[in-house]
């Protein structure tokens, strides 16, 4: 059992600003999963994020889109332009250029259609002309099975 749980830290996300000569580098390691969002968010909220930075993920053994919003979040809040992003996997580095790429439409506001009054009024008398003709079309079935039952018993 020691074994799992030195998996399960290893395993954990990490991330940790290495000051560089000219950049600081913020090192990624670690499994940067759904099941550790709160983790990862308590991790970089608590960063003292430099001016400019690079990220590297050479450390990251795994990421999701749920990880890789929160990495770019953060990111994204305290750079001016977006740093460059080093040493991930190819998978993984996909998985974050994709959520970078749907950033802006994840931070829209969604649009909700709002019904207009004569609308919501047509839309509503079909919806009881419907049901009234169904009832009807049910009166009349069962009006039609009594008549057979008693005709023919």
């Amino acid at each position: 059992m020691p074994e799992a749980a030195e998996r399960a830290e290893s395993a954990a996300p990490n991330a940790v600003f290495e000051k560089g000569a000219d950049l600081a580098t913020l090192r990624l390691t670690g499994s940067w999963r759904l099941a550790s969002l709160a983790r990862i968010a308590a991790q970089l909220e608590a960063l003292q994020w430099p001016e400019k930075f690079a990220v590297d993920g050479s450390g990251v053994t795994e990421i999701d889109s749920a990880g890789a919003l929160a990495l770019l979040t953060q990111v994204d809040a305290h750079s001016r332009s977006p740093p460059q992003l080093t040493g991930f996997q190819a998978n993984e580095l996909r998985i974050v250029e994709q959520v970078r790429g749907r950033l802006e439409a994840a931070r829209a506001p969604t649009r909700h259609h709002q019904e207009r009054t004569l609308e919501m009024l047509g839309r509503r008398t079909i919806e009881v002309a419907l049901s009234v003709v169904g009832d009807i079309n049910f009166l009349g079935a069962t009006v039609v099975g009594l008549g057979r039952s008693v005709i023919h018993p």
